[in-house]
């Protein structure tokens, strides 16, 4: 079976819009970083991107226009997208062997449809109303991630007191939209 087929008797067809371009992005970045003494970093930072004429699969026969036809798929350049965070870090060099990263970032994506969601757009006359919280949509991120150097003893074996590391990485995030 046909997934794009409505139910309509007749022959679906696949076409691809013949002013197809390609999408044009924009990345923008602005990050202000705080040093603290010899050992930390405090960066604060707003990251943005934006997409135009993004690849949306529309049905140009939902009316029944053409009655002969069921489903006329079409491939056309019609959709946008952004992504908004606020991003900030606190980063720790080397403080009594420790080193540590902590970060947070709140970010929202927005688009019609999300690419690779293998879905038609609602209203082929008006994507705009699909334009909402995109696939991706993880609002909140923590991390927090450390190293700690075991100190060395000049006492015993090297190899059982030089070298070694203790190290985490923990992730936490909220649930993407379904």
């Amino acid at each position: 079976t046909d997934p794009f087929c409505t139910g309509n008797p007749g022959l679906n067809l696949f076409s691809v819009n013949q002013n197809f371009p390609t999408p044009p992005f924009s990345n923008y970045n602005l990050q202000v970083e705080k040093g603290f003494s010899k050992a930390g970093v405090l960066q604060v930072g707003y990251v943005g991107s934006q997409g135009r004429k993004l690849n949306v699969v529309t049905n140009i026969n939902q009316d029944n226009s053409f009655p002969n036809f069921g489903s006329i798929i079409q491939l056309n350049s019609v959709g946008t997208s952004n992504y908004n965070s606020l991003q900030s870090s606190f980063r720790v060099r080397s403080w009594h062997g420790l080193t540590s990263t902590i970060a947070y970032t709140w970010s929202h994506t927005l688009d019609e449809i999300s690419e690779y969601r293998a879905v038609l757009a609602d209203d082929a006359n008006n994507i705009k109303l699909d334009y909402g919280n995109g696939d991706y949509d993880t609002r909140h991120l923590f991390t927090v991630g450390f190293t700690y150097d075991v100190p060395g003893y000049s006492r015993g074996p090297k190899l059982l007191t030089h070298g070694w590391h203790f190290s985490s990485l923990m992730n936490w995030h909220t649930g993407q939209p379904y």
